[in-house]
């Protein structure tokens, strides 16, 4: 589910930051203020629309219904911090690349996205670790153990007998699903800091 999640808001949040950054159009400041505005209202707020609106359409108990409201924490952070970027690369550098004949298109995928490499996966990191530990959504629209994320499985830990809380369990559980989160910070690093440094000086 956060695997697929950070594909999504990378591929949505890319052409929309790039629009952002390089587009000249009435409203653009009131569209990134929107942005920002969206991943401002707490996700307990939305349970009740989220619950009605998936009953009715029967997304109930399925992935889309964890992956469409991950999506909607997601993209903000993606576009806004994609959008720093961008802005910071040069206008030349699509100019060149289209005088030797490529398309806008080909110029965004040749060209910007290589060279906004850095950024785009510091991005992914920090959408990955926001979708991964997405608690209360999964929580509440999804019941069956098959496809319950693993936050939820671990709250949902019994102990030996009625009311008997296992803290031992889930503290050793907690430790075990911070492990991926842990190793990719660990091994991709040096890109992380690349990203977030990027643009820091001139």
């Amino acid at each position: 589910m956060a695997g697929t999640t950070t594909v999504l808001t990378l591929l949505i949040g890319s052409f929309a930051a790039y629009a952002l950054a390089r587009l000249a159009f009435r409203g653009k400041n009131l569209v990134l203020a929107l942005v920002i505005a969206t991943s401002m209202f707490p996700g307990v707020s939305l349970l009740v629309p989220l619950l009605k609106l998936f009953t009715t359409i029967g997304w109930i108990n399925t992935y889309q219904a964890m992956i469409a409201p991950s999506l909607s924490f997601a993209l903000p952070l993606a576009v806004w911090n994609l959008t720093t970027f961008f802005r910071q690369m040069p206008f030349e550098l699509e100019q060149a690349a289209q005088i030797d004949g490529c398309t806008p298109g080909q110029a965004f995928r040749k060209v910007i996205v290589p060279l906004a490499a850095p950024g785009v996966f510091t991005t992914a990191i920090l959408v990955f670790i926001t979708a991964w530990n997405e608690f209360i959504i999964a929580l509440t629209t999804v019941n069956k153990k098959e496809l319950q994320t693993a936050t939820v499985t671990v709250s949902k830990f019994t102990g030996a007998y009625g009311f008997d809380q296992p803290f031992g369990t889930q503290m050793a559980a907690g430790v075990i699903v911070t492990v991926p989160l842990v190793a990719a910070v660990l091994i991709f690093q040096r890109r992380i800091v690349a990203g977030l440094t990027a643009g820091g000086v001139k």
